[in-house]
């Protein structure tokens, strides 16, 4: 008599597992998401059920959460709710509390099996495993697209790259959203299931590779999982014996180094609040390339503590955006500002009232130019958001210089700086009077010009409201 465990999924910081449990063996035993915490120690809790909201008298399994633990999507089979079969289901964990389940609905889920998803670790893309009609045959990886309000676009099939007309189930997408595992019989194999890996390069997703031994072998090997610091993988291998006895094991390994897994990863914490009554705020956190303006990761903070997860790919030039309604924006250069390896982030945001100001990062000039420089576009926007959102502020635009030059010289150097931001802004529908200029040149500086760190930092942009 085994207890069977499965599919399992962890938190990007590694302190959380959640994992699929089923009481017997009979195909008819109900199925349960449990979920354990690691101590300081490195020893896991007790197993425990995830949440009386979520575990009901039907069966829930096969789960996927996103890096910061927020949002979970579960299979659940034959609910009074179901579209047919096994259906996805997503529930958002609030001020710490799981909300209500709830189905995805047509747009997800089929008549057919709909299965085993993995989430981006963002929660913007869900992949997941189906049987239904327009695939290439047996179960095939499907995926969605979260949109802007929150609605989840038609699934569309993965295509004939990564689907055969064979079977491709448990999709996992990797933390940098940038290589795919399934496992398939429909690509050449050792036997039974194999866990595959495909790039995506350009969007597109490239030939699978089989992991090889020893990981897989004749048996059938699903759902794999590594963590977000590459230094364990997990997956399950199923028995069917004699006596037709299901054994599920969870196998934990160090996972091999010759398969390359894309950019590396820091994970970082913090926390967001008021930075007047130090209440915590649910802000959003966006991680931007500034090279193409392409969001990376959009996380949101906790309302009852501000805490948040950030992920910071190894080599992007990125900036991290911090946004809610009725505060200034608070804008980071990733790089510049050093903020990868910091544990716990503490980001105050102020609100917004006259006489407030903010830096404006991210908006840069040639030396000694003043139009700006296409990376500007991601920080440009959020400006006119945040104009839009707050339709009664007026805003103070100035520019600063360094040392460097006479002082008559860099006054004007700044004010045109400071206009080319204007006219961004007034190409975009703001009347001008909202946007007021100034160039104060090296008149206001940051930090002592003794340094080329220093000058750099005296060369800015700020932002004030009036």
């Amino acid at each position: 008599e085994f207890l069977l465990q499965y599919f399992p999924v962890l938190t990007a910081d590694g302190e959380q597992i959640l994992f699929t449990k089923r009481d017997g063996t009979g195909n008819n035993d109900k199925e349960d998401i449990f979920m354990s915490f690691v101590s300081p120690e490195g020893n896991w809790s007790k197993p425990q059920s995830i949440a009386q909201t979520i575990n009901s008298p039907y069966n829930e399994g096969t789960c996927s959460v996103t890096a910061d633990g927020n949002i979970l999507i579960y299979t659940s089979c034959d609910a009074p709710d179901s579209e047919g079969s096994c259906d996805l289901y997503i529930v958002y964990r609030v001020n710490g509390m799981w909300q209500r389940p709830r189905n995805m609905g047509k747009n997800v889920n089929s008549r057919s099996w709909d299965s085993q998803p993995s989430l981006s670790a963002d929660g913007r893309i869900l992949f997941f495993s189906s049987n239904r009609k327009g695939g290439f045959g047996g179960n095939d990886i499907w995926y969605s697209v979260m949109q802007n309000d929150a609605t989840w676009s038609e699934a569309k099939n993965l295509g004939n790259v990564v689907n055969t007309p064979k079977d491709e189930i448990s999709p996992f997408m990797f933390f940098n959203n940038e290589i795919l595992f399934f496992s398939s019989n429909g690509h050449p194999g050792f036997g039974g299931m194999d866990i595959q890996l495909s790039k995506v390069v350009d969007g597109e997703f490239t030939k699978p590779q089989n992991l090889g031994l020893p990981i897989n072998d004749q048996l059938d090997q699903v759902a794999l999982f590594i963590t977000a610091q590459k230094d364990y993988a997990y997956f399950t291998e199923l028995t069917t014996s004699e006596r037709e006895n299901e054994r599920s094991l969870l196998y934990r390994f160090k996972f091999p180094e010759e398969i390359s897994l894309g950019e590396n990863l820091t994970v970082t914490e913090g926390k967001v609040f008021n930075s007047k009554t130090g209440a915590p705020i649910d802000a959003t956190l966006s991680l931007v390339s500034l090279t193409n303006d392409s969001t990376l990761y959009l996380f949101k903070a906790d309302g009852k503590t501000g805490a948040f997860t950030m992920l910071y790919p190894e080599n992007a030039i990125s900036g991290l955006y911090v946004e809610k309604k009725g505060f200034l924006p608070k804008i980071y250069n990733v790089d510049r500002d050093q903020i990868k390896n910091v544990k716990d982030l503490k980001v105050e945001l102020v609100p917004v009232a006259s006489g407030e100001e903010f830096v404006f990062e991210n908006v840069f000039f040639e030396f000694d130019q003043y139009d700006l420089r296409p990376e500007s576009v991601s920080s440009l926007s959020r400006l006119v958001k945040f104009l839009a959102e707050n339709p009664n502020v007026n805003i103070l635009i100035s520019g600063h210089t360094d040392n460097v030059g006479s002082a008559t010289y860099n006054i004007n150097l700044s004010l045109q700086r400071a206009k080319s931001v204007q006219e961004y802004l007034i190409n975009h529908g703001f009347h001008e009077a909202r946007v007021m200029v100034e160039g104060k040149g090296d008149t206001n500086p940051m930090v002592p010009n003794t340094t080329a760190e220093n000058q750099a930092l005296n060369r800015r942009i700020t932002i004030k409201i009036l």
